[in-house]
């Protein structure tokens, strides 16, 4: 299972979609993530963009000016 933590449409695109994954608490039960995911296709398949070494994403946000800036904590 993968923990889903954050959730961003891109504000020019509905059909785009990004997902954080990972838990941000340090519990013995908590799951770590695999990085940043993007569907194009209004989450019907997904794809890894990176970020998998990071164990959490708690936030994305998508740059105004530009869509291809996705800044993520």
């Amino acid at each position: 299972a993968i923990a889903v933590n954050s959730i961003m449409y891109d504000p020019t695109n509905s059909n785009t979609i990004y997902v954080g994954t990972g838990e941000i608490t340090s519990n013995v039960d908590s799951y770590l993530g695999d990085g940043l995911f993007k569907s194009i296709d209004e989450g019907k398949t997904w794809k890894n963009i990176g970020l998998t070494n990071v164990g959490a994403i708690s936030g994305i946000a998508i740059s105004p000016s530009n869509n291809k800036i996705i800044y993520v904590t």
